[in-house]
């Protein structure tokens, strides 16, 4: 090899040496500043996160001043009265009486919010609200100028058009879902209500989160006591109530970043300004606006949410519907209410209340002064022993426990292929014919019972409670019933039949401020209506369904009818029976929820829904 080869190959190694040396640094250099840069960005964000979750938490500890149990943490959301009645119709976008609608100024407003009630009322007294009233009134004002301006009823409308395709139907009719409802009032406050009053971002997201969980609160039955006594008369009312505490809001809340409290010093007197204001938002702002364009109606523990204008048109169609068919008749004459004499006299005009279903909807008819009245207790206890007696023969009304323990008892008796048809009556209460009915109990009293009854006061053992109630004496023995009253009171039949002629054939309800009468059925929801319906649609199964008694199990609880046989030529009979309808009692049957085995190509068991339990047959 020649030494310009030598040389060449010298200097190509040394330059090959060289860039892997380069190469080599350079990745050094690389990492090294990657690492810390990568190190130096993960420190500054969970820095930052510390901050952002140190902030509110040393905001809220002041709360430790404030006791959980003298200040007021719970936001209540009450069912709509959901009654038939009429109302007038206003451009507000609220209540024309409402703070916002009127022409009050902002300091009113402000006034209004500071004489909200928190249960901490002796603070109030020590607290210069006048501080930040310059800081807050502007921001009122602003507030107050986006709600007028807004158009609630067409937001919501395109919202519910928007979204009309993409989700699943719903089971009510005019029903909202409650996704739709978030969307509305998420808008509603991005658009109205200004970042200022509640300070940050953080601290606005965290109130729209708790009007999202207003909206899911589960309603529960409470009495409660209006206050509006002129209207209700001072009573207490059962109606559904969905509580919310925000106390969880409270503990999110940032307060430190508020800057219309800066004038105050005291971090107690801040709070207890923010829980008056969070007060007056839910209650009278976001609570009422839910209750102007929906009505809330809670079912088995969730509130339904029906559009307004939805429940209206279903209010006028049923009293259109019920007027052309001649089922209420229009009254001249006008009824004067008078307390006292309600409770001897059956002069009690009812109302309304619309109830949704899955078909439309279920009318319940509601009378205060009825579960007051002497006279009516004493005809339904003498119808419950009527019925007792000569309909079903038993010592006691069946309950839902006694008719599946009949058919698991008939079941272990019948071990062959057994064949069912279960079905509904069709609107079982506005079914009855009034006449029919009247001329059953009539017949009755007449075949079995003397001219005059001797009433007593008898002692009932029921399980933990022992009660005394007043029996019919030609009526008994009844079950776990022992006579205390040595003189008992003499009743005429004579006395008791037109009383209960007039409970049946003039029963009024007011609609619209109009009296109706009722010409065809029994008003669902009133204390003798289950029992007219038990006694007329029991005499129906005596008098058409004897041979399907003999033959199998025939079970009856109010509008529900299992019958179960070992033989399938009657089941296939009672089928046919069903599908047709029952014309001489107006009984038509619901044909979509006919359930049957008759019809299956090979016979196997299977299951049926019967009141509630499911039943292998």
């Amino acid at each position: 090899m020649t030494a310009i080869n030598r040389l060449d190959l010298q200097l190509s190694n040394t330059i090959s040496n060289a860039n892997h040396r380069n190469l080599l640094m350079n990745m050094q250099r690389t990492c090294q500043r990657k690492r810390p840069f990568q190190w130096r960005d993960q420190n500054q964000r969970n820095t930052k996160r510390r901050k952002n979750e140190l902030a509110p938490q040393f905001s809220h500890q002041y709360l430790a001043f404030i006791p959980i149990n003298k200040y007021n943490s719970e936001v209540k959301l009450f069912e709509s009265r959901s009654q038939l009645r009429k109302t007038a119709c206003t451009r507000a976008k609220i209540s024309k009486f409402h703070i916002l609608e009127t022409e009050n100024t902002s300091q009113d407003i402000f006034h209004k919010i500071i004489s909200m009630k928190v249960g901490l009322q002796e603070n109030d007294e020590h607290i210069d609200f006048s501080n930040i009233s310059p800081t807050l009134s502007p921001i009122l004002e602003k507030f107050k100028k986006q709600h007028k301006k807004f158009k609630y009823l067409d937001e919501l409308k395109n919202i519910m058009k928007k979204a009309e395709k993409k989700l699943a139907k719903q089971r009510y009719k005019g029903q909202i879902h409650v996704y739709l409802l978030k969307s509305f009032f998420g808008y509603i406050l991005y658009k109205n209500v200004p970042l200022e009053l509640f300070g940050t971002r953080q601290n606005f997201k965290a109130v729209k989160k708790t009007v999202h969980h207003l909206l899911k609160t589960h309603p529960i039955k409470e009495k409660i006591k209006r206050k509006n006594e002129h209207l209700n008369k001072g009573r207490d009312i059962i109606t559904a109530v969905g509580s919310l505490s925000i106390e969880p809001l409270l503990k999110k809340l940032d307060v430190s970043k508020i800057e219309w409290l800066y004038p105050l010093k005291n971090i107690k007197e801040k709070w207890i300004i923010i829980l008056k204001l969070l007060h007056w938002f839910f209650a009278q702002y976001i609570i009422k606006i839910l209750h102007k364009y929906t009505v809330l109606i809670g079912i088995r523990q969730q509130w339904v949410y029906i559009t307004k204008d939805d429940w209206c048109q279903i209010q006028d169609a049923f009293i259109n519907e019920k007027v052309k068919a001649g089922d209420l008749i229009l009254v001249k004459q006008t009824f004067v209410y008078d307390k006292q004499a309600t409770q001897n006299t059956l002069d009690c005009i009812k109302k309304y209340r619309l109830v949704p279903n899955s078909l439309g909807l279920r009318v319940i008819a509601m009378c205060k002064d009825e579960k007051n009245s002497l006279i009516i207790g004493i005809i339904m206890t003498f119808l419950q022993q009527l019925y007792c007696k000569y309909f079903i023969y038993e010592e006691e009304i069946p309950t839902v426990q006694r008719c599946i323990q009949q058919i698991l008892n008939f079941k272990k008796l019948n071990k062959t292929n057994l064949y069912y048809v279960h079905c509904d009556i069709q609107d079982a209460f506005g079914s009855i014919i009034q006449e029919k009915l009247l001329n059953i109990i009539k017949t009755c009293v007449k075949q079995h019972l003397p001219l005059y009854l001797s009433m007593c006061k008898c002692r009932k053992e029921k399980k933990y409670v022992i009660e005394n109630i007043g029996l019919f004496q030609e009526m008994l023995p009844l079950k776990n019933i022992r006579i205390i009253d040595k003189k008992p009171t003499m009743v005429g039949c004579n006395k008791l039949i037109p009383k209960i002629s007039k409970l049946l054939l003039k029963q009024k309800i007011k609609l619209y401020g109009k009296e109706y009468l009722i010409k065809t059925g029994v008003p669902q929801g009133l204390r003798l209506s289950p029992i007219f319906s038990d006694i007329y649609y029991q005499d129906m199964c005596n008098k058409l369904f004897p041979k399907f008694k003999s033959s199998g199990l025939l079970c009856r609880y109010v509008d529900d009818i299992l019958f179960i046989t070992k033989e399938k030529i009657y089941a296939e009979e009672f089928l046919k029976l069903v599908r047709k309808g029952i014309p001489e009692y107006n009984v038509k049957f619901k044909l979509n929820q006919i359930k049957t085995n008759v019809e299956l190509p090979v016979y196997k068991p299977t299951k049926v829904k019967y009141i509630g339990k499911l039943i292998y047959i």
